[in-house]
């Protein structure tokens, strides 16, 4: 891909999948609040609100700060008109739920924001000048685990704190079902940003960033991942007393469709990948309905 290519397909994705990534992030959030507050209750829509502007948010921070240096500027306005409906929307969530939700929202996950953003100062002695990187660069193939960690504790454990707080929180409710959709999350968002290395595997290689794709390939990579996810749907089903089959079609059939479009789709295909990052969570949910039966 070329430099106006690359800066193209960042600045269309900053606008789009932003907004997609944060809708993402919704199955678990809504997963999590029915375990909580059970089904016959109403759904807290202002800290789901909170919580999709907030990702929304993170999201496009993380697109711009991979535009070229040389372009960044000309976009940057743009790219801040564009946030600032979010950033309203972040204000009105935040009126509704109370500082602490927010504080919640950004404290359990704070390194998930952070290792997205270049604040690292690092010297070349090709250049002899000090450059910012991302703290993701030095978690290697593990990055990914590590963002999904973040995620699962930010979509999860962060609404979770938020309702117990809440009057509606019924005091019987059983931390089981939290922890079954947070393992749940995890599996799945690391399956999803693994896919997503292995789609950017190209130019991880020639940034020379670390990833489960640069170090052990495509083809092993996805052989881990089918095993991981299966393994780990498959434990956690059975620890809740669901069905194996369920689980074991619902991990394969995700693995293979989106193995499917990091193979065949390049990152420049927005439509494809915008609605693969639009139920990349969807299976935590599937999986969710088995927990409250």
């Amino acid at each position: 891909m070329s430099q106006s290519e690359l800066t193209r397909s960042i600045v269309g994705a900053s606008f789009l999948l932003p907004v997609i990534n944060g809708a993402m992030h919704i199955p678990p959030a809504v997963s999590a609040m029915r375990a909580t507050i059970g089904d016959e209750q109403p759904l807290d829509t202002p800290i789901l609100l909170l919580l999709f502007s907030l990702h929304v948010l993170i999201d496009v921070m993380d697109k711009a700060a991979d535009l070229p240096r040389q372009t960044r500027k000309t976009w940057l306005r743009t790219i801040i008109l564009f946030a600032s409906p979010f950033i309203a929307l972040t204000v009105y969530g935040t009126m509704h739920c109370g500082f602490l939700a927010l504080l919640r929202l950004l404290g359990v996950p704070f390194f998930a924001i952070i290792h997205a953003l270049p604040l690292i100062p690092v010297y070349s002695r090709e250049t002899r000048s000090i450059t910012r990187v991302k703290l993701k660069y030095f978690l290697g193939p593990f990055k990914s685990l590590f963002g999904a960690t973040c995620i699962g504790l930010m979509d999860v454990t962060a609404v979770v704190l938020y309702l117990r707080g809440t009057t509606i929180y019924p005091e019987t409710s059983s931390g089981v079902g939290h922890l079954e959709i947070l393992m749940y999350t995890i599996i799945y968002d690391f399956l999803w940003e693994s896919i997503s290395d292995v789609r950017d595997i190209e130019e991880d290689e020639r940034d020379k960033v670390t990833t489960l794709a640069t170090a052990f390939g495509i083809r092993k990579t996805l052989t881990f991942l089918l095993g991981s996810t299966m393994m780990g749907d498959l434990s956690i089903t059975l620890y809740g007393g669901g069905s194996a089959v369920l689980s074991v079609v619902r991990s394969t059939v995700f693995w293979g469709a989106f193995s499917t479009l990091a193979l065949y789709k390049r990152r420049s295909d927005m439509y494809a990948w915008g609605l693969g990052t639009l139920v990349g969570l969807l299976p935590v949910w599937l999986a969710s309905l088995e927990t409250r039966t």
